[in-house]
């Protein structure tokens, strides 16, 4: 069971993590100061009463606190009790409209039958009524308590008597600056509450973007590793192909050759250089250097089989990113019809139409089932996937057309800039 001191301590930490702790404060402040304000007028003027303490008598400097200075603890008390006691035992809306009235009435009838010295602290207990229906109804259901509170404090005191016009419209202008004080905590206590909530918000919206930050981070870093794959496919992948294709037909039967052998390794080497070229301007991320002509006169002059080139002179020159997308579209394709489709005849046409660039490229190989869609494994079957990606990062389209023992055909549409010249 805990101790005195145990509870003590609890309803203490309670207090500390009470939201409205400063508000209520600033309203228990506003409540002794109003009726020490009250205390020092009414003392200064001579309307106090003096009762005829025996400790007034001997100690002459206690006769200021005879008048309404400790009333206001009253007021404190009253407001304390209400604001901790309503929502327990008269919650709303039941018992909102029974309780002013009850409390209107009791005071009325308090005020009529006081005596000399319970109703200045009658009057200014009031204030914590008043504060209460600021701090807990609408401004005007708090406005018309004041009103009702003054109507039946009026007809209490003029029936007993015992203050003048001048004191009661004290205890009015108190009340009135209760109401409009509380009003400004009200605001200030929402304004703070707004700011919570606003900074609540701007905490989950930081880890909102924090969240998108991290996404977009790992959505870069996936982008990255598919256009290294991308690069490394299109440079090293298709070098060494090109350079094993060579070296294989080096090696052949010799009754069947299909090139003088120092002649297909010469060119081995050369392909190997210019892999070890393209490898390096990839991991540098610069644009090679030669033009698409360039490269496909080149292309023509490595691969065995009869490649013919068709390049509109319209399609000069191009942007650098479309000029590398028609280069690997072109050298992917014949790469795949020498290799998989043991082509002997390829065609790689680049024609030009309005804003738009058509590059196709059709071979008399075996061909293949184009509608079975391979997935890429370690023996190949990346090269269309990473082409159909490369065409839509520049926003075209590419299309593979084939069947077994027809050959095949890509054709790819790409979006030509606006400032590309016809």
């Amino acid at each position: 069971m805990p101790t005195v001191m145990q509870r003590i301590r609890r309803r203490w930490r309670q207090w500390r993590a009470l939201p409205d702790r400063p508000f209520l404060l600033w309203i228990t402040l506003e409540l002794v100061g109003v009726a020490i304000a009250i205390s020092v007028l009414e003392y200064l003027a001579g309307w106090h009463i003096r009762p005829g303490f025996l400790l007034v008598r001997r100690f002459p400097w206690l006769d200021v606190f005879t008048a309404v200075p400790a009333h206001g603890f009253t007021a404190v008390l009253l407001f304390w009790g209400l604001f901790w006691l309503q929502p327990r035992l008269w919650p709303w809306p039941h018992w909102r409209v029974p309780l002013w009235v009850g409390l209107v009435v009791l005071y009325g009838l308090g005020s009529a039958l006081a005596g000399p010295f319970i109703l200045p602290a009658l009057l200014i207990s009031s204030y914590g009524v008043v504060a209460f229906a600021r701090v807990t109804r609408s401004l005007r259901e708090s406005r018309l308590t004041l009103l009702l509170l003054c109507v039946a404090l009026a007809l209490g005191v003029g029936h007993t008597g015992l203050f003048s016009l001048a004191q009661f419209g004290i205890w009015v202008q108190g009340a009135v600056f209760v109401q409009a004080f509380t009003g400004l905590g009200m605001r200030e206590r929402s304004a703070r509450q707004r700011s919570e909530v606003l900074l609540a918000e701007l905490q989950i919206a930081h880890a909102q973007l924090r969240a998108y930050a991290d996404q977009a981070a790992e959505n870069a870093t996936l982008h990255e590793r598919a256009r290294l794959a991308r690069e490394m496919h299109d440079t090293l992948v298709q070098g060494l192909a090109a350079t094993v294709m060579h070296l294989d037909a080096a090696l052949a039967p010799p009754d069947d050759p299909p090139a003088p052998a120092p002649d297909l390794v010469r060119r081995a080497r050369d392909l190997a250089r210019a892999t070890m070229g393209e490898s390096r301007a990839a991991i540098l991320a610069l644009a090679p250097p030669t033009s698409l002509a360039q490269r496909l006169a080149a292309l023509r002059a490595e691969v065995p089989a009869t490649l013919t080139v068709r390049l509109a002179s319209d399609c000069q020159p191009l942007p650098p990113l479309l000029t590398e997308v028609c280069w690997r579209i072109c050298q992917e394709s014949v790469r795949n019809a020498l290799k998989h489709g043991q082509a002997q005849t390829i065609q790689v046409e680049v024609t030009r139409a309005g804003a738009r660039l058509f590059v196709t490229v059709t071979d008399d190989g075996e061909g293949f089932d184009a509608g079975a869609g391979a997935l890429p494994t370690a023996q190949g079957g990346y090269g269309l996937i990473a082409l159909r990606q490369r065409v839509a990062a520049v926003g075209g389209t590419c299309e593979v057309i084939s069947a077994r023992g027809a050959g095949t055909q890509v054709a790819a549409v790409l979006p030509l800039p606006v400032e590309v010249p016809v």
